[in-house]
């Protein structure tokens, strides 16, 4: 498996409510389930049970939507390339929250 090239993510979402994640980078080739963790305070990607990538997070609103969606579309963005456009992936969605 190539070196970990998920380098950062963004969640966009269009005019009729569907959202994606758009990530920088590239996905490992492997063939495996692919998985957004997310809590309220990190998001977590994963191959597999092999992890990918990890980011703080905190944004409220889209932590919301996350835990209402079972998959979520991806674009993988590898650098030096333009934006594909159009959906490259899919990951399954597993949201948990905090306990206080």
């Amino acid at each position: 498996m190539k070196e970990n090239t998920v380098t950062g993510c963004r969640f966009l979402e269009g005019e009729t409510g569907i959202m994606l994640v758009a990530l920088a980078g590239k996905l490992p080739d492997e063939p495996s389930p692919y998985t957004l963790r997310a809590t309220d305070q990190e998001l977590v990607f994963k191959a597999g049970s092999l992890e990918i990538a990890r980011f703080p997070f905190s944004n409220r609103d889209v932590f919301d939507r996350l835990t209402h969606l079972s998959t979520i579309g991806v674009i993988e963005c590898p650098p030096d390339q333009p934006f594909p456009g159009e959906l490259t992936n899919v990951m399954y969605v597993q949201t948990m929250r905090r306990q206080a």
